[in-house]
Protein backbone atom coordinates (compact mmCIF):
# COMPACT_ATOMS: atom_id res chain seq x y z
CA UNK A 1 0.00 0.00 0.00
CA UNK A 2 3.00 2.29 0.99
CA UNK A 3 4.71 1.85 -2.17
CA UNK A 4 1.51 2.72 -4.57
CA UNK A 5 0.47 5.77 -2.63
CA UNK A 6 3.83 7.21 -2.98
CA UNK A 7 4.21 5.85 -6.67
CA UNK A 8 1.18 8.08 -8.03
CA UNK A 9 1.71 11.81 -9.56
CA UNK A 10 0.18 15.14 -9.22
CA UNK A 11 -3.52 15.06 -11.06
CA UNK A 12 -2.59 18.12 -12.92
CA UNK A 13 -2.28 17.25 -16.85
CA UNK A 14 -3.38 19.50 -18.94
CA UNK A 15 -6.79 20.44 -16.80
CA UNK A 16 -9.98 21.67 -18.43
CA UNK A 17 -11.28 24.98 -17.98
CA UNK A 18 -14.22 23.40 -16.34
CA UNK A 19 -11.79 21.31 -13.47
CA UNK A 20 -9.83 25.22 -13.06
CA UNK A 21 -13.49 26.45 -12.57
CA UNK A 22 -14.21 23.83 -9.88
CA UNK A 23 -11.15 24.30 -8.42
CA UNK A 24 -11.86 28.01 -7.70
CA UNK A 25 -14.81 27.63 -6.65
CA UNK A 26 -14.53 25.24 -4.21
CA UNK A 27 -11.51 26.94 -2.59
CA UNK A 28 -13.97 29.96 -2.18
CA UNK A 29 -16.28 27.93 -0.81
CA UNK A 30 -13.79 26.36 2.04
CA UNK A 31 -12.16 30.27 2.34
CA UNK A 32 -15.73 31.25 3.29
CA UNK A 33 -16.32 28.38 6.03
CA UNK A 34 -12.45 29.25 7.44
CA UNK A 35 -13.16 33.22 7.85
CA UNK A 36 -16.89 31.74 9.20
CA UNK A 37 -14.82 29.89 11.98
CA UNK A 38 -12.26 32.59 12.65
CA UNK A 39 -15.31 34.91 13.03
CA UNK A 40 -17.15 32.75 15.29
CA UNK A 41 -14.05 32.66 17.66
CA UNK A 42 -13.81 36.43 17.59
CA UNK A 43 -17.57 36.46 18.82
CA UNK A 44 -17.31 33.88 21.42
CA UNK A 45 -14.08 32.90 22.57
CA UNK A 46 -12.25 35.66 22.11
CA UNK A 47 -14.38 38.42 22.82
CA UNK A 48 -11.55 39.91 25.48
CA UNK A 49 -10.00 43.04 24.48
CA UNK A 50 -6.13 43.28 25.18
CA UNK A 51 -5.23 45.95 27.76
CA UNK A 52 -1.06 45.50 27.40
CA UNK A 53 1.13 43.51 25.76
CA UNK A 54 1.77 42.96 21.59
CA UNK A 55 -1.94 43.06 20.74
CA UNK A 56 -2.37 46.23 22.74
CA UNK A 57 1.17 47.84 21.07
CA UNK A 58 -0.51 46.49 17.26
CA UNK A 59 -4.23 48.44 17.75
CA UNK A 60 -3.13 51.69 19.07
CA UNK A 61 -0.06 51.97 16.61
CA UNK A 62 -2.83 51.05 13.23
CA UNK A 63 -5.10 53.87 14.71
CA UNK A 64 -1.83 56.53 15.46
CA UNK A 65 -0.95 55.44 11.20
CA UNK A 66 -4.41 56.05 10.64
CA UNK A 67 -4.32 59.69 12.51
CA UNK A 68 -1.15 60.66 10.40
CA UNK A 69 0.97 60.41 13.72
CA UNK A 70 3.32 57.50 12.40
CA UNK A 71 4.87 55.13 14.23
CA UNK A 72 4.80 56.42 17.19
CA UNK A 73 5.28 54.10 20.88
CA UNK A 74 1.71 53.19 21.59
CA UNK A 75 1.74 52.84 25.30
CA UNK A 76 3.88 56.31 25.98
CA UNK A 77 1.44 57.91 23.80
CA UNK A 78 -1.84 55.85 26.01
CA UNK A 79 -0.57 57.14 29.38
CA UNK A 80 0.60 60.71 28.52
CA UNK A 81 -0.36 61.73 24.83
CA UNK A 82 3.55 62.12 23.91
CA UNK A 83 4.61 60.90 20.56
CA UNK A 84 7.76 59.50 21.06
CA UNK A 85 9.26 56.96 17.26
CA UNK A 86 9.07 53.31 17.98
CA UNK A 87 10.61 50.80 15.70
CA UNK A 88 10.19 47.97 18.90
CA UNK A 89 8.21 45.50 16.30
CA UNK A 90 8.64 45.71 12.46
CA UNK A 91 5.86 47.64 10.56
CA UNK A 92 3.77 45.64 8.73
CA UNK A 93 0.82 44.37 10.84
CA UNK A 94 0.60 47.73 12.14
CA UNK A 95 0.10 49.03 8.54
CA UNK A 96 -2.60 46.36 7.75
CA UNK A 97 -4.42 46.89 10.72
CA UNK A 98 -4.25 50.56 9.69
CA UNK A 99 -6.06 50.13 6.59
CA UNK A 100 -9.01 49.42 8.46
CA UNK A 101 -8.42 52.59 10.86
CA UNK A 102 -8.19 54.79 7.92
CA UNK A 103 -11.76 53.82 7.19
CA UNK A 104 -13.14 54.36 10.59
CA UNK A 105 -12.85 50.80 12.24
CA UNK A 106 -10.98 51.43 14.89
CA UNK A 107 -12.33 49.16 17.92
CA UNK A 108 -10.50 46.15 18.87
CA UNK A 109 -13.33 44.49 16.96
CA UNK A 110 -12.46 45.90 13.48
CA UNK A 111 -9.13 44.80 13.93
CA UNK A 112 -9.63 41.69 14.50
CA UNK A 113 -11.96 41.50 11.50
CA UNK A 114 -9.26 42.11 9.94
CA UNK A 115 -6.72 39.44 11.13
CA UNK A 116 -9.62 36.86 10.28
CA UNK A 117 -9.31 38.19 6.79
CA UNK A 118 -5.40 37.78 6.85
CA UNK A 119 -5.91 33.98 8.35
CA UNK A 120 -8.36 33.57 5.59
CA UNK A 121 -5.90 34.66 3.01
CA UNK A 122 -3.39 32.04 4.34
CA UNK A 123 -5.93 29.61 3.67
CA UNK A 124 -6.28 30.46 -0.03
CA UNK A 125 -2.59 30.59 -0.50
CA UNK A 126 -1.95 27.26 1.09
CA UNK A 127 -4.80 26.02 -1.09
CA UNK A 128 -2.81 27.08 -4.46
CA UNK A 129 0.65 26.06 -2.82
CA UNK A 130 -0.18 22.55 -2.15
CA UNK A 131 -2.09 22.79 -5.45
CA UNK A 132 1.46 23.53 -7.37
CA UNK A 133 3.13 20.70 -5.49
CA UNK A 134 0.35 17.91 -5.76
CA UNK A 135 -2.78 19.09 -7.70
CA UNK A 136 -5.93 20.42 -7.24
CA UNK A 137 -7.43 17.96 -4.69
CA UNK A 138 -4.21 18.22 -2.69
CA UNK A 139 -4.92 22.38 -2.67
CA UNK A 140 -8.60 21.20 -1.79
CA UNK A 141 -7.95 19.29 1.22
CA UNK A 142 -5.06 21.73 2.52
CA UNK A 143 -7.11 24.65 2.49
CA UNK A 144 -9.88 22.90 4.13
CA UNK A 145 -7.52 21.41 6.76
CA UNK A 146 -5.73 24.64 7.67
CA UNK A 147 -10.01 26.43 7.99
CA UNK A 148 -9.77 24.20 10.76
CA UNK A 149 -6.86 23.99 11.96
CA UNK A 150 -7.00 25.67 15.61
CA UNK A 151 -3.49 27.14 15.46
CA UNK A 152 -3.93 29.04 12.66
CA UNK A 153 -7.36 30.39 13.46
CA UNK A 154 -6.74 31.08 17.60
CA UNK A 155 -4.22 33.90 16.63
CA UNK A 156 -6.28 35.55 14.11
CA UNK A 157 -8.81 36.64 17.67
CA UNK A 158 -5.99 37.82 20.38
CA UNK A 159 -4.97 40.09 17.60
CA UNK A 160 -1.24 38.72 17.19
CA UNK A 161 1.14 39.64 13.84
CA UNK A 162 1.01 35.78 13.28
CA UNK A 163 -2.56 36.11 11.44
CA UNK A 164 -0.38 38.25 8.89
CA UNK A 165 2.78 36.43 9.46
CA UNK A 166 1.22 32.46 8.35
CA UNK A 167 -0.05 34.29 5.09
CA UNK A 168 3.15 36.12 4.71
CA UNK A 169 4.93 32.75 4.85
CA UNK A 170 1.98 30.71 2.62
CA UNK A 171 3.10 33.65 -0.05
CA UNK A 172 6.63 32.61 -0.19
CA UNK A 173 6.35 29.46 -0.73
CA UNK A 174 3.93 29.36 -3.44
CA UNK A 175 7.06 31.98 -4.89
CA UNK A 176 9.45 29.83 -4.11
CA UNK A 177 7.62 26.82 -5.70
CA UNK A 178 7.16 28.73 -9.00
CA UNK A 179 10.58 30.32 -9.42
CA UNK A 180 12.05 26.18 -9.16
CA UNK A 181 9.64 24.95 -11.69
CA UNK A 182 10.82 27.69 -14.15
CA UNK A 183 13.48 29.65 -12.44
CA UNK A 184 13.44 33.11 -14.22
CA UNK A 185 14.57 36.52 -13.12
CA UNK A 186 10.91 37.78 -12.32
CA UNK A 187 10.05 34.53 -10.23
CA UNK A 188 13.21 35.23 -8.30
CA UNK A 189 12.82 38.95 -7.36
CA UNK A 190 9.19 38.02 -6.57
CA UNK A 191 10.58 35.53 -3.75
CA UNK A 192 12.83 37.83 -2.97
CA UNK A 193 9.76 40.16 -2.60
CA UNK A 194 7.60 38.20 -0.57
CA UNK A 195 10.60 36.89 1.56
CA UNK A 196 11.62 40.83 2.49
CA UNK A 197 7.56 40.93 3.10
CA UNK A 198 7.67 38.46 5.59
CA UNK A 199 10.52 40.17 7.32
CA UNK A 200 8.12 43.06 7.90
CA UNK A 201 5.71 41.01 9.97
CA UNK A 202 8.52 39.06 11.96
CA UNK A 203 12.10 40.23 12.33
CA UNK A 204 12.98 36.10 12.22
CA UNK A 205 12.21 35.59 8.62
CA UNK A 206 15.44 36.76 7.61
CA UNK A 207 16.99 34.02 8.35
CA UNK A 208 15.04 32.37 4.99
CA UNK A 209 18.04 34.36 3.01
CA UNK A 210 20.12 31.64 3.70
CA UNK A 211 18.10 29.21 4.58
CA UNK A 212 15.59 28.95 1.59
CA UNK A 213 17.21 31.51 -0.81
CA UNK A 214 20.61 30.86 -1.41
CA UNK A 215 19.82 27.08 -2.33
CA UNK A 216 16.99 27.60 -4.01
CA UNK A 217 19.24 29.83 -6.40
CA UNK A 218 22.31 28.04 -6.33
CA UNK A 219 20.25 24.56 -6.86
CA UNK A 220 18.42 25.43 -9.75
CA UNK A 221 18.92 25.03 -13.65
CA UNK A 222 21.38 27.24 -15.79
CA UNK A 223 25.09 27.16 -15.43
CA UNK A 224 26.57 29.17 -12.28
CA UNK A 225 26.49 32.78 -13.72
CA UNK A 226 22.74 32.22 -13.89
CA UNK A 227 22.27 30.90 -10.32
CA UNK A 228 24.21 33.54 -8.85
CA UNK A 229 22.39 36.37 -10.69
CA UNK A 230 18.91 34.76 -9.76
CA UNK A 231 20.13 34.92 -6.09
CA UNK A 232 21.52 38.42 -6.54
CA UNK A 233 17.80 39.50 -7.79
CA UNK A 234 16.46 37.77 -4.78
CA UNK A 235 18.44 39.41 -2.31
CA UNK A 236 17.61 42.65 -4.21
CA UNK A 237 13.69 42.14 -3.66
CA UNK A 238 14.21 41.54 0.25
CA UNK A 239 16.34 45.00 0.05
CA UNK A 240 13.96 46.86 -1.93
CA UNK A 241 10.93 45.92 0.62
CA UNK A 242 13.01 45.74 4.12
CA UNK A 243 15.16 49.62 3.00
CA UNK A 244 12.11 51.97 3.62
CA UNK A 245 11.95 50.97 6.97
CA UNK A 246 15.71 50.90 7.68
CA UNK A 247 15.94 53.81 6.28
CA UNK A 248 13.05 55.56 8.45
CA UNK A 249 14.80 54.25 11.51
CA UNK A 250 17.84 56.01 10.71
CA UNK A 251 16.20 59.34 10.31
CA UNK A 252 13.98 59.10 13.14
CA UNK A 253 16.01 56.91 15.70
CA UNK A 254 19.06 58.44 17.81
CA UNK A 255 20.58 55.14 17.22
CA UNK A 256 20.68 52.48 13.99
CA UNK A 257 18.00 49.85 14.14
CA UNK A 258 18.26 47.51 11.32
CA UNK A 259 14.51 46.26 11.74
CA UNK A 260 13.20 46.12 15.30
CA UNK A 261 14.47 46.27 19.09
CA UNK A 262 12.33 43.45 20.19
CA UNK A 263 15.11 41.17 19.25
CA UNK A 264 16.97 42.62 21.54
CA UNK A 265 14.80 42.20 24.36
CA UNK A 266 13.69 38.87 23.60
CA UNK A 267 17.18 37.91 24.50
CA UNK A 268 17.26 39.61 27.70
CA UNK A 269 14.06 37.94 29.15
CA UNK A 270 14.64 34.74 27.17
CA UNK A 271 18.16 34.32 29.68
CA UNK A 272 18.09 35.09 32.75
CA UNK A 273 18.03 32.47 36.52
CA UNK A 274 13.86 31.68 35.77
CA UNK A 275 13.85 30.81 31.95
CA UNK A 276 17.50 28.72 32.92
CA UNK A 277 16.54 27.13 36.64
CA UNK A 278 13.13 28.21 37.60
CA UNK A 279 9.54 27.56 36.26
CA UNK A 280 10.10 28.92 32.75
CA UNK A 281 12.79 27.09 31.81
CA UNK A 282 13.34 27.89 28.19
CA UNK A 283 10.39 30.32 27.76
CA UNK A 284 10.37 33.50 28.81
CA UNK A 285 9.69 35.23 32.01
CA UNK A 286 8.25 39.08 33.39
CA UNK A 287 10.57 38.83 36.12
CA UNK A 288 13.45 39.39 33.51
CA UNK A 289 12.75 42.63 32.98
CA UNK A 290 13.86 43.81 36.32
CA UNK A 291 15.76 45.98 36.88
CA UNK A 292 14.50 48.27 33.98
CA UNK A 293 17.27 49.78 32.46
CA UNK A 294 17.91 54.05 31.61
CA UNK A 295 17.03 55.55 28.09
CA UNK A 296 15.03 55.00 24.87
CA UNK A 297 13.76 51.63 23.74
CA UNK A 298 17.07 51.28 21.47
CA UNK A 299 19.36 51.69 24.98
CA UNK A 300 16.76 49.50 26.81
CA UNK A 301 17.43 47.20 24.11
CA UNK A 302 21.22 46.97 24.10
CA UNK A 303 21.21 47.17 27.89
CA UNK A 304 19.08 43.46 27.41
CA UNK A 305 20.76 41.88 25.14
CA UNK A 306 23.79 42.56 27.20
CA UNK A 307 22.63 41.17 30.13
CA UNK A 308 21.44 38.04 28.33
CA UNK A 309 24.26 37.65 26.28
CA UNK A 310 26.59 38.18 29.59
CA UNK A 311 24.30 35.63 31.54
CA UNK A 312 24.75 32.76 29.11
CA UNK A 313 28.07 33.13 28.79
CA UNK A 314 28.12 32.92 32.67
CA UNK A 315 25.92 29.49 32.05
CA UNK A 316 27.58 27.75 29.31
CA UNK A 317 27.22 24.50 31.19
CA UNK A 318 23.38 25.10 31.61
CA UNK A 319 22.56 26.48 28.06
CA UNK A 320 22.78 23.15 25.86
CA UNK A 321 20.12 21.71 28.25
CA UNK A 322 17.93 24.98 27.89
CA UNK A 323 18.56 25.35 24.10
CA UNK A 324 16.89 21.86 24.11
CA UNK A 325 14.07 22.46 26.30
CA UNK A 326 13.67 25.45 23.86
CA UNK A 327 13.17 23.13 20.84
CA UNK A 328 10.99 21.22 23.25
CA UNK A 329 8.54 23.56 23.95
CA UNK A 330 8.37 24.80 20.57
CA UNK A 331 7.39 21.31 19.29
CA UNK A 332 5.44 20.83 21.58
CA UNK A 333 6.81 17.60 23.23
CA UNK A 334 8.39 19.26 26.36
CA UNK A 335 5.39 19.48 29.27
CA UNK A 336 2.60 20.26 27.09
CA UNK A 337 0.52 21.11 29.92
CA UNK A 338 2.35 24.04 30.65
CA UNK A 339 1.75 25.24 26.87
CA UNK A 340 -1.98 25.46 27.97
CA UNK A 341 -0.89 27.54 30.46
CA UNK A 342 1.44 29.89 29.38
CA UNK A 343 -0.83 30.02 26.13
CA UNK A 344 -3.26 32.23 28.75
CA UNK A 345 -0.63 35.15 28.85
CA UNK A 346 -1.06 35.35 25.12
CA UNK A 347 -5.16 35.18 25.90
CA UNK A 348 -5.60 31.66 23.79
CA UNK A 349 -8.46 30.10 25.14
CA UNK A 350 -7.30 26.63 26.73
CA UNK A 351 -9.60 24.14 24.82
CA UNK A 352 -8.57 25.54 21.79
CA UNK A 353 -5.14 25.43 22.32
CA UNK A 354 -5.43 21.74 24.01
CA UNK A 355 -7.57 20.86 20.66
CA UNK A 356 -4.46 22.79 18.48
CA UNK A 357 -1.96 20.16 20.31
CA UNK A 358 -4.00 16.72 19.20
CA UNK A 359 -4.46 17.97 16.24
CA UNK A 360 -1.04 19.06 15.62
CA UNK A 361 0.21 16.03 17.23
CA UNK A 362 -1.85 13.91 14.84
CA UNK A 363 -0.63 15.81 11.99
CA UNK A 364 3.25 15.30 12.77
CA UNK A 365 3.06 11.78 11.43
CA UNK A 366 0.99 12.50 8.19
CA UNK A 367 3.14 15.32 7.29
CA UNK A 368 6.06 13.02 7.34
CA UNK A 369 4.51 11.03 5.05
CA UNK A 370 4.13 13.86 2.69
CA UNK A 371 7.75 15.04 2.52
CA UNK A 372 8.06 11.19 1.06
CA UNK A 373 5.53 11.51 -1.04
CA UNK A 374 7.40 14.62 -2.71
CA UNK A 375 10.69 12.88 -2.67
CA UNK A 376 9.49 10.10 -4.46
CA UNK A 377 8.14 12.10 -6.84
CA UNK A 378 10.93 14.25 -7.55
CA UNK A 379 9.07 17.19 -6.57
CA UNK A 380 11.61 19.93 -4.22
CA UNK A 381 10.53 20.18 -0.54
CA UNK A 382 13.11 22.74 0.41
CA UNK A 383 10.41 25.61 0.48
CA UNK A 384 8.65 23.27 3.26
CA UNK A 385 12.07 22.08 4.94
CA UNK A 386 13.17 25.76 4.97
CA UNK A 387 10.51 26.69 7.31
CA UNK A 388 11.26 23.88 9.99
CA UNK A 389 14.79 25.11 10.37
CA UNK A 390 13.53 28.84 10.62
CA UNK A 391 11.46 27.81 13.55
CA UNK A 392 14.27 25.48 14.69
CA UNK A 393 16.80 28.45 14.78
CA UNK A 394 14.46 30.73 16.31
CA UNK A 395 13.80 28.52 19.46
CA UNK A 396 17.67 29.06 19.52
CA UNK A 397 17.97 32.66 19.15
CA UNK A 398 14.48 33.49 21.24
CA UNK A 399 12.66 30.82 23.26
CA UNK A 400 9.96 28.02 22.48
CA UNK A 401 6.04 28.65 22.23
CA UNK A 402 4.16 27.65 20.05
CA UNK A 403 3.05 31.23 18.51
CA UNK A 404 6.23 30.92 16.71
CA UNK A 405 6.14 28.00 15.01
CA UNK A 406 3.57 29.64 12.63
CA UNK A 407 5.90 29.26 9.47
CA UNK A 408 6.39 25.10 10.06
CA UNK A 409 2.44 24.61 11.02
CA UNK A 410 1.95 26.72 7.68
CA UNK A 411 4.09 23.75 5.82
CA UNK A 412 2.46 21.04 8.17
CA UNK A 413 -0.85 21.85 6.37
CA UNK A 414 0.58 21.79 2.86
CA UNK A 415 1.56 18.31 3.47
CA UNK A 416 -1.19 16.74 5.09
CA UNK A 417 -3.12 17.54 2.03
CA UNK A 418 -0.19 15.87 0.04
CA UNK A 419 -0.54 12.87 1.88
CA UNK A 420 -4.07 12.78 1.92
CA UNK A 421 -4.15 13.18 -1.62
CA UNK A 422 -1.84 10.17 -2.28
CA UNK A 423 -3.64 8.00 -0.34
CA UNK A 424 -6.81 8.72 -1.77
CA UNK A 425 -5.38 8.87 -5.38
CA UNK A 426 -3.46 5.29 -4.25
CA UNK A 427 -4.56 1.61 -5.84
CA UNK A 428 -5.92 1.05 -2.39
CA UNK A 429 -8.88 3.41 -2.99
CA UNK A 430 -9.61 2.40 -6.66
CA UNK A 431 -9.88 -1.28 -5.60
CA UNK A 432 -11.91 -0.59 -3.23
CA UNK A 433 -13.89 1.76 -5.50
CA UNK A 434 -14.26 -1.38 -7.98
CA UNK A 435 -15.34 -4.15 -5.24
CA UNK A 436 -18.08 -1.88 -3.82
CA UNK A 437 -19.76 -1.11 -7.53
CA UNK A 438 -23.06 -2.69 -8.15
CA UNK A 439 -22.59 -5.98 -10.40
CA UNK A 440 -24.99 -4.83 -12.89
CA UNK A 441 -23.13 -1.29 -13.04
CA UNK A 442 -20.22 -3.17 -13.62
CA UNK A 443 -18.98 -3.49 -17.67
CA UNK A 444 -20.40 -7.08 -18.91
CA UNK A 445 -17.63 -9.14 -21.02
CA UNK A 446 -19.42 -8.39 -24.20
CA UNK A 447 -18.73 -4.37 -23.40
CA UNK A 448 -15.22 -4.60 -23.20
CA UNK A 449 -14.55 -6.78 -25.65
CA UNK A 450 -16.27 -4.23 -27.99
CA UNK A 451 -14.67 -1.38 -26.32
CA UNK A 452 -11.25 -2.72 -27.24
CA UNK A 453 -12.25 -2.90 -30.30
Amino acid sequence: MYGTLVAERPGRDDPTRADRSRFWWLLAAIALIAFGVRLWFVLTLAKRNPTGGDPFYYHVQANLLADNKGFSEPFTFSQTGRLIPTAFHPPLFSMLLAVSSFFGGTSFFAHKLVACLAGTGTVVVVGLVAREVAGDRAGLIAAGFAALYPNLWVVDGILMPESLYGLSIAVVLLAAYRYRRAPRARLALATGVAIGLAVLVRGEAVVLVPLLAVPLALWASGDWSHRLQRLAVMVVGVGLVVAPWTLRNLVRLDRPVALSVNGDEVIGIANCHDTYYGQFLGFWSIRCYKPLPRGDEVARGAAYRKRGIDYARDHLGRLPYVLLVREGRMWDVYRPRETVAFGRIEGRDENVTRAGQRIYWAAIPVALIGLVVLRRRRRPILPLVAQFAMVAVTAVLAYGTVRFRMPADVALVVLVGVTLDALLGSRLFRRKEVSGTPVDARPSPEATLSGAG
